[in-house]
């Protein structure tokens, strides 16, 4: 969506190119845009009035100013596609540039890795002291604690609970008229026409259809109602209407009907309506015995509710002043969970795992890290409703660096590895060079040397990420190389990850045979792109030749 200010600039130049070339959409044109727009549609694909009268206050607009906003638009569009007619696209480009994109090469690919080099000396004590100073923040340990918890279901303390007759009538008395009594509602007949001359029409039938005692309104509205508009009884019956449910411009003509009486025709954003009023149910009381249980289980789900919250707020009071955990546990009755394993300001453990025990507790880790020692914390919410932790630090491990003896045998390890990725380095260079001088002998090069060779691989110029919806094109160094590698000619060394290198030796090259709905898709996607290079253009010129000039205490002035 494009910024409001935006917009507003656009809109305005808009409005001064129409008026200079004369590009106006006739009111016919803009009034069926608007009734095609699928947001003011019904299920039937009919333009539904309330739907358009309900964007329109919901965005505070009214018809005249939404008009004018869909001419802006049309005048935009028509601009944009007189250009694009004047300037039509090449599609011979669009189709070359596609099949260049289509286009695939066949390579042999030599893979160099850390696997191909081989006699690294194992380092002496001296080497390894020396590797350690030098990287002794890599091997300094993470400051870890051992944690304690109490795991709180608030619903645990729910209790088989009664209910005296008192407390029933005591609710029922206080919540009688908000809850047990039934207003006066009326029940009606009711039809809806889409126009005036239609509902005058049912009216003057149902006029001539009725005795002069108009005995027969009910009846022969009904008859009327299934063979003019097919409606069933139970189509135009309508109950327990209440004085408040109908619409303001209905109820002033409807709730001052008598039984049998029949309405004028009321008009509402609906259409136009006839009602017969059928009769008037006045204000009941929903006796008591209807609703007893259902009182009763309220007036429990109640008590549960508050017993829960009252506990949870008598543990958190404890915890705040207790002296341990477990002093807490011992009173209300509460088990202790002791972490298996400790973990660090993460919540994983030395392995780097997260632990079973605390994966459902929100912030854990946080809250574990900003707890003191030997005190417990105060109670924590969870991802589940009723549930709730409070933990206490049983252990603090601080962080320290690890003396030499501990970790020589990952210090050998590290110091073997990073000896092997210089060495792999410098085995890249030298192979990169000997294939660049006599690509021919590459995989000669390649045996000679003990390399992984991948015989005939086809490639694409582009890869892409699958959305869904769409798909994105990522960047890929080697096939970049590959494509702008000659036949018979070899690519750079291009990483493929840390530990491996790959060099390609391009053996053939596929020209794309575009099947004949690519080409309507490559037509398609060209169009589109040439009408947004044009909708550029055009916003660009429109800035250009109508410069607007913009008063900037409106928008606030830089502090």
């Amino acid at each position: 969506m494009l910024p409001i200010g935006y917009r507003l600039v656009r809109k305005t130049l808009i409005q001064k190119v129409s008026s200079e070339i004369g590009a106006f959409g006739s009111k016919d044109l803009i009034l069926k845009t608007i009734a095609k727009d699928p947001n003011f549609q019904d299920k039937d694909g009919k333009f539904d009035n309330q739907k358009f009268k309900q964007f329109l206050s919901t965005n505070g607009l009214d018809d005249e100013r939404y008009v004018q906003e869909v001419a802006n638009e049309v005048s935009a569009e028509m601009i944009v596609q007189s250009l694009s007619m004047a300037l039509p696209v090449n599609f011979k480009n669009a189709l070359e540039l596609e099949e260049f994109g289509q286009e695939k090469r066949i390579a042999d690919v030599i893979v160099i890795s850390k696997d191909n080099v081989q006699n690294i000396t194992p380092p002496t004590d001296e080497e390894l002291n020396k590797f350690h100073t030098e990287n002794k923040t890599k091997y300094k340990t993470k400051e870890l604690r051992e944690v304690s918890l109490i795991e709180i279901n608030a619903k645990s303390f729910e209790q088989n609970l009664t209910v005296s007759l008192d407390e029933i009538n005591k609710f029922y008395e206080e919540n009688l008229k908000t809850l047990f009594t039934l207003e006066e509602n009326k029940d009606f007949y009711h039809l809806v026409f889409e126009d005036q001359k239609s509902a005058e029409e049912f009216s003057a039938k149902l006029n001539e259809s009725l005795d002069k005692s108009k005995s027969n309104l009910k009846e022969q509205f009904a008859k009327l109602a299934k063979q003019i508009q097919k409606k069933s009884l139970k189509d135009i019956t309508i109950e327990k209407v209440f004085k408040n449910t109908l619409p303001a411009e209905i109820a002033k003509s409807v709730n001052v009907l008598k039984i049998n009486e029949l309405s004028p025709i009321v008009k509402s954003e609906l259409g136009f309506h006839i009602f017969l009023l059928n009769s008037v149910n006045p204000e009941q009381q929903i006796k008591l015995e209807t609703v007893k249980d259902k009182i009763s289980d309220k007036i429990i789900a109640n008590k549960k509710e508050k017993i829960s919250q009252e506990t949870i707020a008598k543990i958190n009071d404890s915890l705040m002043i207790a002296k341990s955990l477990d002093e807490v546990a011992s009173k209300f009755n509460l088990k202790i969970v002791k972490l298996n394993e400790a973990i660090d300001s993460e919540g994983l453990n030395t392995y780097g795992k997260n632990l079973e025990q605390a994966k459902n507790f929100n912030d854990f880790a946080k809250n574990a890290f900003s707890a003191k020692q030997n005190q417990p914390s105060k109670l924590f919410s969870t991802q589940e409703p009723n549930l709730f932790y409070a933990l206490e630090v049983n252990k603090i491990i601080a962080s320290r660096d690890p003396e030499f003896n501990e970790i020589k045998s990952k210090l050998t390890t590290d110091f073997i590895d990073t000896k092997k990725q210089s060495e792999l380095n410098k085995l890249v260079q030298q192979i990169q060079k000997e294939i660049r001088d006599n690509p021919s002998q590459a995989l000669a090069i390649a045996s000679k040397n003990g390399l992984k060779v991948e015989r005939n691989k086809t490639y694409p110029r582009n890869l892409y990420i699958d959305l869904g919806s769409s798909k994105m094109p990522y960047k890929n160094q080697f096939l970049e190389e590959l494509f702008l590698a000659k036949l018979g000619s070899s690519t750079p060394a291009v990483s493929s990850s840390q530990s491996e290198y790959l060099i390609g030796i391009v053996r053939n090259i596929n020209p794309a045979k575009l099947a004949s709905n690519e080409v309507i898709e490559a037509k398609k996607r060209a169009v589109e792109i040439f009408a947004n290079d044009i909708m550029m253009e055009y916003n660009d010129y429109l800035q250009k030749k109508y410069p607007i000039e913009i008063n900037s205490k409106y928008f606030g002035q830089k502090s």
